[in-house]
């Protein structure tokens, strides 16, 4: 798995995601992460789909804490993950959090 620096510039106030490290198999992959972790964006709905079953969808391209779409995320590699034997699925390795 590959080390990827998730940022975003769609979303500016209090209570959002600034950026996150994230574990992928690829920069798609990474793209679709949400900075909480157990979270994946559904394109076929168009939202993110979060663990509890939550849908997150709005018309006006920003949810609450991330950016509504992955076209609104940069996706950076910035390395090799040296848990990549144990873990084949992607995970989050830290996010910021810019509290308001």
């Amino acid at each position: 798995m590959k080390l990827y620096l998730l940022t975003q510039t769609a979303v500016h106030r209090y209570d959002v995601y600034l950026e996150a490290v994230v574990a992928a198999n690829n920069e798609q992959e990474a793209r679709e992460m949400h900075p909480i972790g157990g979270v994946v964006f559904n394109y076929e709905r168009n939202a993110w789909l979060y663990s509890n079953g939550v849908v997150y969808q709005d018309s006006d391209d920003v949810c609450p804490d991330w950016p509504v779409h992955p076209a609104h995320v940069t996706a950076t590699l910035i390395g090799d993950s040296i848990n990549s034997r144990r873990n084949t699925h992607p995970y989050v390795i830290c996010a910021s959090f810019n509290a308001g």
